[in-house]
């Protein structure tokens, strides 16, 4: 099964790349036309997938304007837009449901990212401490890059 989700999200990666020339995932969205907004709000938020008329609305939180992390935030809030569209039902799903597609958006945000930082520094991260370093990728990603 871990297999399945990975050759759909490398699959899917590797067709933005060729369709957008970039693993930037702002700007995947703008490609998309897919509208973000920082927004102030509790530390605990990072980001939401949010609907309005039927349009995804990233909201991601005001504290990684300046940050790094905001390419985590994005890439995974992105994945959640481009492949859970209509992801309200996401919040009256079960609890395995729930965390099937949050595997998924992180899975797919450790793999934009690894080709996102080869994009940015013209290298291939030596270390996970490297990626950690660019994006303030925490110790749950660990798993994706072993």
């Amino acid at each position: 099964m871990r297999y399945y989700y990975y050759e759909n999200i490398r699959q899917l990666i590797r067709t933005l790349h060729r369709n957008y020339s970039t693993f930037d995932p702002f700007a995947i969205a703008d490609y998309f036309g897919i509208e973000y907004k920082f927004i102030e709000t509790s530390d605990a938020f990072h980001g939401e997938t949010s609907y309005i008329l039927g349009k995804p609305l990233l909201l991601i939180n005001a504290k990684y304007i300046d940050s790094p992390y905001r390419f985590v935030v994005m890439a995974h809030e992105l994945y959640h837009a481009i492949e859970h569209p209509g992801l309200v039902s996401y919040y009256t799903s079960g609890v395995s449901q729930k965390n099937k597609l949050e595997y998924e958006a992180n899975k797919f945000t450790a793999a934009l990212l690894l080709n996102f930082y080869t994009e940015r520094t013209g290298n291939s991260p030596m270390y996970l401490e490297d990626l950690k370093n660019e994006f303030g990728i925490g110790d749950e990603f660990d798993e994706f890059y072993f």
